[in-house]
């Protein structure tokens, strides 16, 4: 998966791109703002995305949790761009749930992503 550079970036964000799949993530800690995120699930079987305002996989959801659906074989992508900052206070915590309802860690490295924060 490649990432988002340059121009695609407002001025003075920050580009996390996964060096490899992975259940969770601390993007950034400290208050900040989400400009896009492009998430891929490498696992053969449904992945929800969970976004957290927290430094740790806990507390509400800051946006709805995310369906990544693989049809056929893993590899689906979800790119979202929003039409605002999503804001976040603690920290951006990205985590792959099992479950859509509620958070349930996955028990493998289904994600890789790229994040934009600022």
């Amino acid at each position: 998966m490649s990432g988002i550079y340059g121009q695609y970036a407002p001025q003075g964000a920050a580009v996390y791109n996964s060096p490899a799949a992975e259940e969770t993530k601390l993007v950034k800690s400290g208050a900040g703002l989400l400009h896009g995120l492009i998430i891929a699930n490498y696992n053969a079987a449904v992945r929800y995305v969970f976004l957290f305002d927290s430094l740790t996989a806990t507390g509400t959801p800051i946006c709805p949790p995310i369906p990544l659906e693989v049809a056929g074989s893993a590899g689906s992508l979800a790119a979202l761009a929003f039409p605002y900052e999503l804001k976040f206070q603690t920290g951006l915590f990205v985590a792959a749930s099992t479950t859509g309802n509620v958070y349930t860690a996955s028990a493998g490295a289904d994600l890789r992503m790229t994040a934009i924060t600022k």
